[in-house]
Order: C-alpha cells, then sequence, then structure tokens
C-alpha cells in the first residue's frame, strides 16, 4: 500500500532526522563521564562536560527543524509556498534588516 506525497515528504524528514540523532547521540556517548573521549582521547573536561550539557539541548532544536525542513524541500509544492511568501517576507525587512513598523511609515 503507497502513501500520498506528504507521507513520502514526511518519511524523508523522520529520515534525515534520525541519521543526526544518531550522530549526536554517538558524540554524547563519547563525551560521557568515563567515556571514550574522558579516557582514551583525553579530551578537556571543560569541553565534556559543555558536550554533555548542551548536546540535548542541541538535539531539541535540531531534531524538529530537520524533519520540518526535510520534509517540506522534498515536494515540489514547497518551492512554490516559499516562491509565494519570499515577497511578503522581503517587504517587511529593512535595508538594514530592521523590521519595519507596523504603520509602515519608517519604511
Amino acid at each position: 500500500m503507497e502513501g500520498n506525497a506528504f507521507f513520502a515528504a514526511l518519511s524523508k524528514g523522520f529520515t534525515a532526522a534520525a541519521f543526526i540523532m544518531f550522530l549526536l547521540a554517538f558524540v554524547r556517548n563519547v563525551a560521557r563521564k568515563k567515556g571514550l573521549g574522558e579516557s582514551h582521547f583525553h579530551w578537556n573536561p571543560n569541553s565534556l562536560l559543555v558536550i554533555r550539557r548542551e548536546i540535548p539541548l542541541l538535539m531539541a532544536f535540531v531534531i524538529p527543524v530537520t524533519i520540518i525542513t526535510t520534509s517540506t524541500s522534498s515536494t515540489p509544492e514547497a518551492f512554490s509556498l516559499m516562491t509565494a511568501w519570499s515577497p511578503a517576507l522581503y517587504s517587511g525587512v529593512h535595508r538594514t534588516g530592521d523590521i519595519c513598523a507596523t504603520d509602515h511609515e519608517s519604511c
């Protein structure tokens, strides 16, 4: 039984997210206390502490972003959606990068 294009795109997003999660989990396991990074490679303990602290936050942010971006970029409809939104997004941004006021008098 075949699914539609939405499920195919979602499958690509989850596949990409699984690969990234595998890599981040590998780094996290290397950096754990008395792990490979500390006992074999003799990495800096402060660096390992930072890795252990920040990897869960990175996973929480990167995994959903990967699923969304990969899913939307793998469908032809996503390109037309990005093309439709780009003028609206560009018109609200000043040349300096500041967002214009809602009254658009300062633009």
